[in-house]
């Protein structure tokens, strides 16, 4: 007995050249509905690679944004606080001015040095101020800890360093240049 097999074989490439249309339709799909290029690294290993380092130099790049818009974020809270500062210490000069005034009694007086005191005490707090836990000014005249602004993406090339200044350091006068707010000259409590 003989055996036969019959084939066909039109129908065979035919159907090996439509395997071969749908995975090319396949990948055609994948890269429109995902709009890169690469899908897999068997498409093209080096451009996957030099794709690759380009996101991470990018990350890179947006990470080194953050860090600068952080410090300019901090340097405008200390702007900020400086400001409040100024006008703490313009109506200070204000009330030393209006207790001066001979018109003046003593309750008026009292009610000035009360609100004097008040004003040095949010002086104090200003000088606590902090921003996302990083002291906006110095606590000692020489202070070591910089903060530190990393301006490049390598993080060793470029960056800035901000010295702290304490608040009270350049608040220099005939009223007090200690740098202790509550105290002057004497010892004593300072007053109007």
């Amino acid at each position: 007995m003989s055996l036969v097999i019959n084939s066909n074989m039109t129908a065979s490439r035919s159907a090996l050249n439509l395997n071969r249309a749908n995975d090319l339709l396949r990948k055609s799909m994948l890269r429109l509905s995902s709009g890169k290029r690469i899908i897999n690294p068997a498409d093209d290993a080096g451009g996957l690679a030099v794709g690759l380092k380009l996101q991470s130099a990018l990350r890179r790049t947006a990470a080194t944004k953050h860090n600068i818009q952080n410090g300019v974020s901090y340097l405008q809270m200390q702007d900020g606080a400086l400001k409040v500062v100024g006008s703490v210490l313009d109506r200070m000069a204000e009330l030393k001015s209006y207790s001066n005034d001979i018109t003046k009694n003593e309750q008026d007086r009292q009610n000035y040095n009360y609100e004097f005191k008040e004003l040095q005490e949010q002086l104090v707090e200003l000088r606590r101020s902090k921003f996302n836990g990083i002291s906006l000014f110095s606590t000692n005249e020489f202070d070591p800890d910089l903060v530190k602004i990393i301006t490049t993406e390598d993080g060793l090339s470029g960056s800035v360093d901000l010295n702290r200044k304490g608040l009270f350091e350049n608040l220099k006068s005939k009223y007090g240049a200690d740098g202790e707010l509550n105290s002057g000259s004497h010892g004593s409590y300072r007053q109007l």
